[in-house]
């Protein structure tokens, strides 16, 4: 009546209880109970344990494999996730206290992805940063005003609606205000419902420890006042006005509270009329009356700017060099809030040229949601082409506007495509996401001439005599003159630096004496900075420097030490080893190591 778990040979079961044969189950009697087992059973079980052992141990180690393929494969997961999170710490520490204004067209309400935008700008404000949110309502005015054209004419396709606008500028008749109105009305409601959820979902610390949830507020309200355009050019613009005052108290007052400000397009007048506002325009217009940090352009389509020579995505500009962008595709931004294209003369423009003298550089606007190839043989027909593609056209007028926050005073503009986590990427990473324009920081910077070698003389001469550099003769400089560059202020020299390149790649940067009246001020990272650019773009991407005093300064600046025989060879031969110099080096990859470098000492 006992249960078998395994069957064995009549030869087996009469075999003595020593015998050498095993049995790899027991035999179970009819209550269940596990009869004894031999010493070679024994010794049978302790084998298939080992075994079963080495397979958990060969299943455990294809699970760690699998984990660390994940991990490697993962941003956010194991070593990468530290990695990028202390790599971040810098931006974070930057950008912390520093003020930011954010514009979001109306079509980003529309978007997939706009929930998780409300939720990185609220990330942003979590990680300390004072918050401006401008939104535009023109998608939504457009959409109204082709729906009532619909409406009016049924058997029409509703194709017929053109908005009556005169150089770009939409005309606002009292029929039309009404509309702004209502849809700035649902553009503001609608930002502010996702950005609270947003706020308290993420808290703040003070926040979490009361246990309140949210400390952290949307505010809108009458923060700008506006006045009409008037009548131009025979045209009366009717209620469509631009910026006339930004209440800055008031704005500082709520982000001392620890709050958001939200703004619309609708500004009103001290006599109480409401004025249809640019919202691009306003945007610029408050970050320079507020000394914003940032403003940061999020557009509806993905463009980029790519080199003629080389295809390779162009990431920052300077102000000179967005200024020649704009004027190489005839785009100009108005004093009054608004923008225009113009087309007359346009065959005038020298569209080979790529030394920026007529406008472009060496960098063409590419639309990389469709990327069309206008006729190469005509660059005025592919000049026209790229102009009329309506994300290349966005782009140009979000580099615009963004030219004109910098003229205002603020220090960088940004231009983000729409991407789920563009922003975070581009403020808190090392490669960003977007188009960074920033202000020409080295202005005044230039290549010196013989006519300064008595300025660079008498602003290194005193180092020279306290041993600090080394002698260098006047007719030696003269010879050099072309590896030297000057920081002028009023015709006066008030920095130097010199640049000498080597093979290999290799470039150093010596003689850099900042003027003691001009210290502190910022002038010596300009100077290094800039000659750091100048390595970058004539291929030197390893940059030493020797020093016998300062070398802390440079050790500060992402220098390292090395020794003699990490020089190039030409510069080893001629090292002066009694002088005993110590080396520092530092490797540059790209302009985005630069730009994070700006960053820290450029708040």
């Amino acid at each position: 009546g006992g249960g078998v778990q395994a069957s064995a040979s009549a030869h087996d079961r009469t075999q003595p209880d020593n015998s050498t044969v095993s049995l790899k189950y027991g035999v179970t009697d009819k209550n269940g109970k596990v009869a004894p087992v031999a010493a070679s059973e024994e010794e049978a079980a302790a084998v298939e344990l080992k075994e079963r052992q080495r397979q958990e141990a060969a299943r455990l180690a294809e699970i760690e494999a699998k984990r660390e393929a994940t991990e490697s494969s993962s941003p956010l997961s194991g070593p990468n996730f530290v990695k990028m999170f202390r790599g971040s710490a810098q931006y974070i520490a930057n950008h912390r206290n520093t003020l930011v204004v954010y514009h979001v067209p109306g079509e980003l309400l529309e978007w997939g992805g706009f929930s998780d935008l409300m939720d990185d700008i609220a990330l942003t404000w979590l990680l300390g940063m004072k918050i401006v949110l401008v939104c535009g309502c023109r998608h939504q005015i457009d959409r109204r005003m082709e729906e009532a054209t619909a409406a009016a004419d049924p058997g029409g396709d509703g194709a017929g609606y053109d908005p009556v606008r005169r150089s770009s500028v939409r005309v606002t008749d009292a029929d039309t205000l009404r509309v702004v109105k209502e849809e700035a009305g649902y553009v503001r409601f609608e930002v502010e419902r996702q950005l609270a959820r947003a706020l308290r979902q993420h808290g703040s610390p003070r926040a979490i420890s009361s246990g309140d949830g949210i400390d952290g507020n949307v505010v809108s309200g009458n923060f700008y006042s506006a006045q009409p355009f008037g009548v131009i050019d025979g045209v009366d613009y009717m209620y469509t006005g631009f910026p006339r005052r930004v209440e800055v108290e008031k704005i500082r007052n709520v982000h001392n509270s620890n709050d958001i400000v939200l703004l619309t397009p609708l500004g009103v007048s001290p006599s109480g009329e409401i004025f249809n506002v640019n919202s691009e325009s306003l945007a610029a217009n408050v970050a320079g009356n507020l000394g914003a940090s940032k403003v940061i352009y999020f557009a509806v389509r993905g463009t980029a700017l790519v080199k003629r020579d080389s295809s390779k995505i162009v990431q920052n500009l300077r102000l000179s060099d967005a200024r020649n962008l704009l004027q190489h595709y005839r785009v100009r931004i108005h004093k009054r809030g608004f923008a225009s294209v113009d087309d007359r003369g346009i065959e005038d423009v020298d569209t080979s040229s790529g030394d920026g003298d007529n406008g472009d550089g060496d960098a063409d606007m590419v639309n990389v949601e469709k990327s069309s190839s206008p006729s190469q043989h005509n660059p005025h027909d592919a000049l026209k082409h790229a102009r009329s593609t309506p994300a290349v056209t966005e782009s140009l007028l979000k580099i615009g506007w963004a030219t004109s926050a910098l003229e205002r005073g603020v220090k960088r503009a940004h231009i983000l495509a729409p991407t789920n986590g563009a922003l975070l990427q581009e403020l808190y990473t090392r490669d960003g996401s977007g188009i960074l324009i920033s202000r020409d920081l080295y202005e005044g910077i230039r290549p010196a001439d013989v006519n300064d070698v008595a300025g660079i003389y008498d602003l290194i001469d005193p180092l020279v005599r306290m041993g600090t550099l080394v002698p260098r003769p006047r007719s030696v400089m003269e010879k050099d003159i072309n590896s030297y560059y000057v920081y002028t202020r009023d015709d006066l020299i008030v920095a130097t630096g010199q640049l000498k390149r080597f093979e290999g790649g290799y470039a150093e940067i010596g003689c850099l004496v900042v003027s003691r009246d001009y210290r502190s001020q910022g002038r010596g990272d300009a100077m290094l900075g800039y000659l750091e650019r100048l390595c970058l773009q004539c291929g030197a991407s390893k940059v030493f420097v020797l020093s016998t005093q300062t070398m802390e300064w440079f050790v500060e600046r992402g220098f390292r030490e090395v020794n003699v025989d990490a020089l190039p060879p030409s510069r080893r031969a001629v090292y002066n080893y009694s002088r005993r110099s110590k080396i520092y080096m530092k490797k540059i990859d790209g302009d985005r190591d630069l730009d994070a470098a700006e960053l820290w000492w450029n708040r």
